[in-house]
């Protein structure tokens, strides 16, 4: 039962990771247009 919740927790990281990396790579280039 701790190993799929485990995996759900590590799937879950690896989600905000993503979104995270997307979205600071969009502000990066929006700030970088900007100036």
């Amino acid at each position: 039962a701790t190993h799929t919740v485990d995996n759900k927790i590590k799937i879950l990281l690896e989600n905000v990771y993503r979104l995270g990396s997307t979205f600071c790579q969009d502000n990066l280039e929006a700030t970088t247009s900007a100036l």
